[in-house]
């Protein structure tokens, strides 16, 4: 593939974001979705990534549980993936601090 003019690495793979997504399965049941939204350059709007967090089941309705976006440089190979896994951090981190805050909030028995 040929590299653009102005064209930058990363080294993050899509398959940097297992264990990340592993641990949000295991943590809270949770799974991932990564949005990609890339829109015509006269729109003068952001191409973007965005991840969502959720839990669903057998019959059970889709819940999201964290969400959120980054703006996407065209020009960065492998940025998709390195924005990704960014998201997915944050959002375990943000997770697992709101799931500490409960604990500590329930009454003791």
């Amino acid at each position: 593939m040929p590299r653009m003019r102005g064209e930058r690495q990363t080294q993050v793979l899509w398959e940097d974001l297992k264990p990340w997504v592993e641990q949000l399965w295991e943590d809270h049941h949770a799974r991932v979705e990564v949005h990609v939204t890339l829109v015509p350059e006269d729109w003068k709007l952001n191409q973007a990534i965005e991840l969502e967090v959720f839990r669903s089941g057998v019959g059970k309705e889709r819940k999201v549980i964290w969400s959120d976006w980054k703006q996407l440089s065209l020009t960065t190979h492998g940025g998709a993936e390195a924005l990704a896994l960014q998201l997915i951090s944050k959002a375990l981190l943000e997770l697992e601090i709101e799931q500490e805050r409960a604990q500590r909030q329930m009454p003791l028995l």
